[in-house]
């Protein structure tokens, strides 16, 4: 009884300093330790952030407004974006020339002041009714959760 009480203790310290939910299966999983990495990438499951579109701003081809790359996709959207950039932990992610995503801790670096949103009208290919940038502009969101 003595292990198992440990086991729910390490659970619940576990999922509660990444600010996740425990499901059940975490409660009833044994600990081994040599398995933590495993358990939390496979058992901790995040709430799904809201984005907020903070408006179109330049980004140039060698000198990035939102610096970190998260991909490029066929299948590009918002939520797509918001959620890789969730993953790494940033505060804002950008669409960038239709299909690309890119994530930053901070945006407007290379002009403070919004383009006028005709500048990313790229609809984007996971959901045509959103537009994912344009060349050299990238729609910015916040990621609300941070």
């Amino acid at each position: 009884m003595l292990l198992r009480s440990a086991q729910l203790r390490i659970c619940i310290v576990i999922c509660s300093a990444v600010l996740f939910t425990c499901s059940d299966s975490c409660i009833m999983r044994p600990f081994k330790k040599k398995k933590v990495d495993e358990f939390i990438n496979t058992k901790v499951v995040p709430t799904r952030a809201v984005a907020t579109l903070l408006g179109c701003f330049v980004s140039g081809s060698e000198v990035r407004d939102l610096p970190v790359f998260a991909g490029s996709f066929d299948a590009n959207s918002p939520n797509n974006c918001n959620d890789r950039c969730h993953a790494k932990l940033k505060k804002y992610f950008g669409l960038h020339n239709g299909k690309e995503c890119w994530c930053g801790d901070s945006y407007g670096n290379i002009s403070p002041n919004p383009a006028t949103l005709v500048n990313c009208y790229m609809p984007c290919p996971g959901n045509s009714k959103e537009k994912c940038g344009g060349p050299k502009h990238n729609s910015v969101y916040n990621v609300s959760n941070y």
